[in-house]
């Protein structure tokens, strides 16, 4: 079972503690001493990416997110959003997320990343985030939670069927789009 975080400064969700069945997880806001542990998972999943899939073109891009979500600058229109999984005050996990620019469209909040470390998998962390990120993007008021997974990635397509995500494949074959209407 897991609990609702609380709003935090910018709307943020703020230490949320979520009990799972074996450990408690508090999810929060990064800060500038997360800024290593965010930034050597990150690069640590795209190694691994690229050793379990030999066509996966990404490029690490959490520098970005991290910025603008700490100095709020360049000016952050899109509400760009790091939070960090703790478990006994030991970083654990992140997800970074940051709402569309279309006014024409209905609000919809964009799942950039996701990382646990791997020996963490397994006991609720990813589900804390996820938690933590529905729960600001109903604070928001979006219409959609959506990311997109790569092909090869089927730990990441479990889990977005596991949370009732729809997946589309899309046109060029490589991603697959995974979204969740909320309203």
């Amino acid at each position: 079972r897991f609990l609702q975080p609380v709003t935090g400064i910018h709307g943020v969700p703020d230490t949320g503690r979520f009990e799972g069945q074996r450990m408690t997880i508090t999810v929060r806001p990064a800060e500038a001493r997360d800024i290593d542990g965010i930034t050597a998972l990150h690069h640590k999943t795209f190694e691994e990416h690229r050793a379990r899939e030999p066509e996966f073109r990404g490029t690490p891009f959490i520098g970005k997110y991290v910025t603008a979500h700490l100095t709020r600058w360049p000016l952050n229109l899109r509400g760009r959003t790091v939070l960090v999984a703790e478990r006994d005050g030991a970083f654990v996990g992140h997800i970074a997320y940051h709402m569309e620019l279309r006014p024409l469209w209905p609000r919809m909040l964009t799942i950039a990343d996701v990382a646990v470390f791997p020996e963490k998998k397994g006991v609720g962390v990813s589900q804390a985030l996820l938690a933590a990120v529905l729960a600001d993007a109903e604070r928001r008021r979006a219409g959609t939670v959506r990311g997109y997974i790569w092909p090869g990635n089927r730990p990441s397509l479990a889990y977005a069927r596991r949370n009732r995500f729809t997946l589309t494949p899309q046109p060029d074959g490589q991603s697959i789009l995974v979204s969740k209407r909320l309203r």
